[in-house]
């Protein structure tokens, strides 16, 4: 990680400069995002299937409201990098794949059983049992 980097990645950290910059940019000003509900949630990310990968994404804080849970994320850039999309999806399926890992570990260790979904019988998805999801 570069100086600018951890420079912004410090700056940024502080619960209320990140919920007004989500506020600034995606409300316009209207407090939507409330620093009081932020909760830190940057992580590594990683796999081990074909060849050994660590991803570590800038920030990441997600809020709530009882219903609704938002994961908002930052990635800082000094320079235009137009491999930033699928830096941003590569996190996200390795912390989809991190879930479901746990997931399949939980229901194999309390014997839950894999119950099909009705709806659609081409998803099949093995060791996970029905209302289980994975958020990322």
């Amino acid at each position: 990680m570069g100086k600018l980097n951890t420079a912004m990645r410090t700056f940024l950290c502080d619960r209320e400069r990140f919920a007004d910059l989500f506020n600034g940019v995606f409300f316009q000003g209207k407090p939507v995002i409330r620093a009081d509900r932020l909760m830190e949630a940057s992580e590594t990310y990683s796999d081990i299937t074909e060849k050994s990968l660590d991803r570590t994404r800038d920030l990441k804080m997600v809020t709530g409201d009882g219903e609704t849970l938002r994961i908002l994320a930052l990635e800082n850039q000094a320079n235009i990098d137009y491999t930033l999309p699928y830096r941003c999806m590569q996190y996200d399926t390795l912390e989809y794949g991190r879930q479901l890992r746990e997931l399949k570990k939980y229901n194999k260790s309390h014997k839950l059983p894999y119950v099909p979904h009705r709806a659609s019988r081409s998803f099949f998805c093995h060791e996970l049992s029905a209302g289980q999801k994975a958020i990322v």
